[in-house]
């Protein structure tokens, strides 16, 4: 668990980079910490963790697909180097993060490389593979690895190439890091096979990268590619396979949108026609262009997206973490208040049996010492007392619970034998503790308060303390309830929701611990000042976006072209050397999600948008 000390060293570490790579975004780092503040109250962060921490402040791009689909091979071809492994086969069996190196020759590193670097995206991952699959988190080395490449087109941009998904048996680990790129990533490229467009070879990956993020609010970072296309032209098959390949992910639920068909011109099957061939290679090179010039666009989009990040975790903390939490608050009251009464139950139950015990005399004792005439009898005889209440308290206290368990044995949303072990488990232990307690207290107090004199002021005194002694007597109870319920309740409890992964189990535990009010109506630092504090980062969060939207749009057309003076462009990802053929500055904003045109080969016109080019569903 990293330290206070630690988290500031390493958000001084990130000030320093972003202030050399990103200037425009360090001012957004004393607003994550107010958020921090404010979690940290409430529980749902580690004070050695911080949402800055847990957010890349990189460029990030994800390549995911099935096996052999030529995900490393385009990242080859976007690099101009051949860094990855390539073939029909699986090559790789591990996440590969590719990032600028200065060497001339590209290295490899090992995953703790990224683990231990929070300018990163896989920071701390192995805890979060340790969640899903205790004992991997130590192999984080089999998961992941870190390469640099001496490429222009590297700089200012992460680049993740991952494994295949064509096993039903995916481990969780694994499946977990890719939910983890998934989230963080600014563009998603999910690759296909026009080899096997068939549902058989593509079902995990339908299952996972498709029918997952089609529910996602940020469905418009994910292009769906039909990658090697050009092997279709061997049998002049191109719109079957498109075809069969868009019923395919219709199933998975993806009803609309564009794809892209691409292939790469160095692994290309000869197309011995001219004009089909030329066909081929308009397509693949305006659908190679559309894909470039989205991955250039998110150096700008990556602002954006952080400035977005806080809005998202202010708005997930109000409609969904504090919800959930509540409502396992309200699981803890509901048991402790049945244990509070099973508990009373078993006093009022043992108090009786010393009276009972004592033929009358105890009440008679006590109302002489209450009065100042005599000592009570329960601090001259609490020792002989005591232990036969707690014979008659015991089974006070198995028949109260006995009678509870029975008598709520079909009542539904709890566990009412479970309860009614713990109710005896309650009771055991409070007996135990408070006629220990009254043996000594009882001695004490009364010898104490016996001598005060039997005024007024005196007697209010003593029926004070007995009134103390009898709520403390109760407490005893009370705190051991408390203990078991949030023992059992807490491992239920989930202790990551939302997008950064907030703690709702540490915050369950903070709620439920020694000291705090069981029956507050709000849980621990969720005040109305909390609640004025995030309104007002959202206005910081609007504001920041205002600043954003000033250095690209002029609406009135006052300022001239070019950023306003005294701002800077946040730097974006460099532009190849040459765009390949057929790109155009509109057509990676206007056809991401068009719909296809019926001809899988036909170039979309680019005057075309996608509210003029009519129904996107999936064609046959």
């Amino acid at each position: 668990m990293s330290t206070p000390k630690s988290l500031r060293k390493r958000l001084r570490t990130l000030e320093k980079h972003l202030k050399t790579e990103y200037p425009g975004l360090v001012t957004l780092l004393p607003t994550f910490r107010r958020v921090d503040a404010l979690l940290y109250r409430m529980g749902l962060l580690d004070r050695g963790e911080s949402l800055a921490t847990r957010i890349p402040w990189w460029p990030l791009v994800s390549v995911l697909g099935t096996f052999s689909a030529g995900k490393s091979t385009f990242i080859n071809s976007t690099l101009g180097v051949p860094l990855q492994a390539t073939g029909n086969q699986a090559v790789d069996d591990k996440f590969t993060v590719i990032c600028y190196g200065e060497g001339q020759e590209a290295r490899v590193l090992p995953g703790t490389a990224l683990n231990a670097d929070p300018r990163f995206p896989f920071f701390r991952i192995s805890d979060e593979i340790e969640k899903v699959a205790p004992g991997e988190g130590k192999r984080i080395d089999a998961y992941l690895q870190l390469k640099t490449v001496n490429s222009p087109l590297s700089k200012g941009l992460i680049l993740i190439d991952s494994p295949g998904f064509d096993s039903d048996d995916q481990r969780r680990s694994t499946l977990r890091i890719t939910d983890h790129i998934i989230d963080l990533s600014d563009l998603v490229l999910i690759f296909f096979d026009a080899r096997h467009p068939e549902p058989g070879a593509m079902h995990d990956t339908l299952q996972h990268l498709v029918s997952k993020t089609v529910r996602r609010a940020d469905t418009t970072k994910f292009l769906y590619i039909l990658n090697q296309i050009d092997t279709t032209a061997m049998e002049d098959n191109a719109t079957e396979v498109v075809g069969a390949w868009q019923r395919t992910i219709a199933q998975a639920g993806l009803i609309s949108g564009r794809f892209y068909a691409i292939y790469n011109s160095d692994c290309a099957v000869p197309i011995d026609n001219p004009a089909l061939e030329a066909r081929y290679e308009a397509k693949r090179d305006h659908d190679m262009g559309e894909i470039t010039a989205r991955i250039q666009e998110i150096g700008v989009g990556r602002s954006y997206r952080i400035i977005a990040m806080l809005e998202t975790v202010i708005n997930e903390l109000e409609s969904e973490v504090l919800p959930y939490l509540s409502k396992q608050l309200r699981r803890f009251r509901g048991q402790v208040m049945i244990l509070d009464i099973v508990w009373a139950v078993v006093l009022a139950a043992g108090l009786g049996g010393v009276v009972a015990l004592s033929g009358g005399d105890l009440v008679t004792d006590v109302g002489t010492w209450v009065s100042g005439t005599a000592a009570p009898a329960v601090a001259e005889g609490g020792a002989t007392v005591a232990p036969k209440a707690a014979e008659v308290a015991g089974t006070g206290a198995g028949a109260g619970a006995g009678a509870s368990g029975a008598a709520q044995e079909s009542a539904s949303g709890l566990d009412w034998r479970a309860l009614a072990e713990q109710a005896r488990d309650v009771a055991a232990q409070g007996i135990s503790q408070g006629t220990a307690a009254l043996s000594q207290a009882g001695t004490w107090l009364g010898d104490a308060l016996s001598g005060i004199g039997q005024g007024a002021g005196a007697v209010a005194t003593r029926v004070l303390a007995l009134l103390v002694g009898l709520w403390l007597l109760f407490q005893v109870g009370h705190q051991a309830a408390r203990a078991v319920v949030a023992a059992r309740l807490a491992p239920q409890v989930s202790d990551s929701l939302g997008h950064m992964g907030l703690d709702p189990r540490a915050a369950f535990r903070r709620n439920t611990g020694f000291g705090r009010r069981v029956y507050r109506s709000r849980p621990v630092g969720w005040t109305a000042g909390a609640e004025r504090k995030l309104d007002a980062i959202r206005d910081i969060a609007m504001t920041q976006v205002q600043k954003l939207n000033d250095l690209f749009a002029d609406p009135s057309g006052r300022r001239g072209v070019g950023p306003r003076r005294g701002v800077s462009a946040p730097p974006s990802s460099p532009a190849p050397a040459t765009a390949p053929a057929g790109a155009t500055a509109s057509g990676a904003a206007a056809s991401a999600f068009a719909p296809p045109p019926p001809d899988p080969l036909a170039v979309p016109d680019p005057d075309t948008t996608p509210g003029d080019a009519g129904d996107a569903r999936p064609r046959a």
